[in-house]
């Protein structure tokens, strides 16, 4: 009779050691990939709000407007977006409307102000502010390219011609927010709803 062997070889141990490690290294990576997405959507769910708030305040106001203006540091909008300067509450009055980026220190801000073109006096304008870090304001026409990532898409738009005297809001168009290293904050498309 030849004598059972009841436990492992050297070799074997050493096998099943490493492939024990395989497993580990693989489990942990995908542990640190889902951390990783789980804090990239924690912070992007904490932004959105007041992204999706500025984009519906540039919608409602591109809708009302008829003409625009624009350079780097400013968009500027005449027609009737007009709001109450205390409720808020559309009131459609001919109003100008400009998004400016002002800069305190080293930061920069977006402010909205918008004033009453059919009542000159002193309390005809209300200002607000509409977004910190943004640098810079872009104006783009958007051609068929979905399904890219945005930095992608604003690359490769085709940018509006600055206008320094007023011009009709031509449509489609898309806003882009950039802060002060050129990164996208905010791109928007607009139409004609």
């Amino acid at each position: 009779m030849i004598p059972t062997r009841s436990g492992m070889t050297l070799i074997e141990l050493l096998a099943a050691t490493v492939l024990a490690a395989l497993v580990m290294i693989a489990t942990l990576g995908v542990i640190r990939s889902l951390a990783t997405a789980r804090k990239a959507l924690d912070e992007a769910a904490v932004c959105q709000p007041w992204k999706r708030r500025l984009a519906e305040q540039l919608r409602a106001d591109l809708l009302q407007s008829r003409l625009l203006k624009w350079d780097a540091q400013q968009l500027r909008l005449r027609g009737y977006a007009g709001r109450h300067p205390v409720t808020g509450v559309a009131t459609q009055r001919p109003t100008e409307i400009v998004y400016a980026v002002r800069e305190c220190g080293t930061r920069a801000f977006l402010v909205r102000v918008e004033t009453a073109l059919d009542a000159p006096s002193l309390g005809n304008h209300r200002s607000e502010l509409a977004a910190e870090g943004i640098s810079h304001i872009r104006i783009q026409r958007r051609e068929d390219d979905e399904g890219t990532s945005p930095d992608a898409r604003v690359r490769r738009n085709r940018p509006f011609q600055r206008s320094l005297d007023w011009s009709k809001v031509d449509w489609p168009l898309t806003i882009v927010l950039t802060d002060s290293h050129d990164h996208v904050v905010l791109s928007e498309q607009f139409q004609n709803e």
